[in-house]
């Protein structure tokens, strides 16, 4: 056995309790549940019936027998036909009981070596044949005693209920059955287990964060292909991924990190993995505050503000478009960072509030820079979440605010993330808003791992890479064929490439030799005010490069 082939039956083999004969075999779930206990009822009311029609039946043909033998008292016609109907009877009741036996032998379960039951952990998950959730606590608390190098990686089917709706329940089953293996095979050797429904949990012990966030992105890119399912075309599915470190600061339990880390990817839009981070395990009050604040701030003219960073022409150096970035001082706080209430406003219903405040202020400053003759004017990309595409209608709300201000929809593009394009009214909306004029760039690709033969099906103007390419380059080798490979892809598409988390000189000679077309990132600029861009939005301006500052949050 290779090594290559050994990983996957290693998986299959710690996730399945050695069990002696006829206790459960390979594929199959492990021990058997018990039967209910009417099980064994049917069995001893079948038993006595069987029992007591055999008697009589064989009681009335003696006394037939005996009476046959005395000529002077012959039995009439009537008593004959009654004494037929009670052996029919009899008979009957006979077959039943019988019957009843053996339905109850076949319905019994083997009884499983060392008294084991369900409670004890050994019942397995019977449609998927992973470990139950029993198991999962026990192996979690296990976890607990040493979490430094733990990790639990949890697995959220995107959107499951429409699977049973569209296609039926036994073919939901068999969606759940495979990507129960899928993973399975990804995981080993960690164990597996069917959380609930449509969720899974691996539980990993020995890996550091890196590793346990590189295997729950290669869960995300799995679950992605598409599943086969009897004679139905193939079914195209996402995953949420909640991925919690013991190592992260922040975290109380492990399970319930890993959890919240799930729910922001769903609430996102799916097909992504997030990482619990401190502040999404922030004490519930210290939450309750923070939206509260947040829902104030929305309805502030003051607290909410952009912040611009650059997209360079590797060609020229000139400045293509700027990203606006969202930013919030709170009167009491000061300086609140995107990681911290971005993540709140997905997850409690305000992201259609805070975009929709965030567009008015970029559209209004594009006013504002027109008015006072700053030309040519540059793109403004506007970050929107799947969640906006799919609940509201974005291109509309945004068209209506661009034309009240008189400016034109091309000056803005639309950067979102793959996930946003497994999500057909999100699609829908995408493909709206690109008809009526707005520019579209996918922005972090790679991070859902898309399917390269999607993209010219897909409304796009620009594609923006993700940074985990250039850190891959850097290391040469693959990577660095990688890097060159997609933005070669990208120009046969007619679409240009914009390289983001730019930070070093050779991060920047890299990029440029794969043949991007664009930067951004801090080896030219940080987020600026729009004061400190005006110079950089002058006739004639060209970008130099500029030692990288210390990292902030963007």
């Amino acid at each position: 056995m290779t090594p290559a082939s050994t990983a996957p039956w290693l998986a299959r083999s710690l996730n399945r309790r050695r069990s002696p004969a006829g206790c459960g075999d390979g594929g199959a779930p492990g021990c058997p549940l018990p039967g209910p206990r009417s099980f064994s009822r049917l069995g001893g009311l079948g038993l006595v019936a069987a029992t007591g029609s055999a008697i009589l039946i064989g009681g009335t043909a003696l006394v037939l027998y005996a009476r046959a033998g005395i000529p002077a008292r012959p039995l009439s016609a009537a008593a004959m036909a009654a004494i037929a109907c009670i052996l029919f009877v009899l008979l009957c009741v006979w077959t039943l009981g019988i019957l009843a036996m053996l339905v109850a032998g076949r319905m019994q379960p083997r009884r499983c070596p060392r008294g084991d039951h369900p409670g004890q952990g050994t019942a397995r998950d019977p449609l998927t044949g992973l470990l139950g959730r029993h198991d999962m606590r026990a192996l979690i608390a296990d976890l607990g005693r040493a979490p430094a190098r733990a990790a639990i990686i949890m697995i959220d089917i995107d959107r499951f209920r429409s699977v049973n709706t569209y296609l039926g329940a036994e073919c939901g089953d068999g969606l759940l059955a495979q990507a129960a293996g899928r993973i399975l095979d990804l995981a080993a050797p960690h164990p597996v287990a069917r959380a609930g429904g449509d969720q899974f949990a691996i539980i990993c012990d020995g890996v550091d964060a890196e590793a346990a966030n590189r295997l729950g992105q290669t869960v995300v890119g799995t679950m992605a292909v598409p599943f086969r399912l009897g004679d139905v075309p193939p079914f195209h599915v996402t995953a949420s991924v909640g991925v919690a470190h013991g190592a992260t600061e922040g975290i109380a339990d492990l399970r319930d990190a890993a959890d919240e880390a799930m729910h922001v990817a769903k609430c996102q839009g799916g097909n992504q993995l997030v990482s619990f981070v401190g502040t999404l395990g922030q004490a519930p009050a210290e939450r309750a505050a923070l939206e509260q604040d947040l829902h104030r701030a929305c309805r502030s003219s003051s607290e909410l503000f952009l912040a611009f960073q650059p997209i360079v022409s590797l060609s020229d150096g000139r400045i293509l478009s700027i990203e606006a970035l969202a930013r919030w001082r709170h009167p009491q706080s000061g300086m609140v960072a995107p990681a911290r209430f971005v993540p709140v406003a997905e997850t409690s219903g305000m992201m259609l509030d805070l975009g929709c405040k965030l567009r008015e202020l970029a559209v209004v400053q594009a006013a504002d820079w027109r008015d006072r003759k700053i030309a040519p004017l540059p793109v403004i990309n506007l970050n929107v979440s799947p969640l906006e595409l799919a609940r509201s209608d974005v291109p509309h709300g945004l068209g209506v605010l661009i034309d009240r201000h008189g400016l034109d929809r091309a000056g803005f593009c639309l950067e979102v993330t793959e996930g946003s394009f497994t999500d057909e009214r999100a699609l829908q909306s995408l493909r709206a808003a690109r008809a009526a004029g707005f520019q579209i760039a996918m922005d972090d690709f790679g991070v859902g791992y898309s399917s390269l033969a999607q993209l010219p099906r897909l409304p796009l103007t620009s594609i923006k890479l993700d940074r985990s390419f250039i850190h891959e380059a850097m290391e040469g080798g693959d990577g660095l064929s990688l890097l060159a490979t997609v933005v070669q892809l990208a120009h046969v598409l007619k679409l240009p490439v914009t390289a983001e988390g730019v930070e070093t000189a050779q991060s920047l000679r890299i990029i440029a030799g794969c043949g991007c077309d664009a930067v951004q990132g801090f080896v030219f600029a940080r987020p600026l005010s729009p004061a400190e861009l005006e110079p950089w939005l002058q006739p004639g301006y060209r970008a130099t490069m500029h030692p990288a500052p210390a990292r902030t949050p963007d």
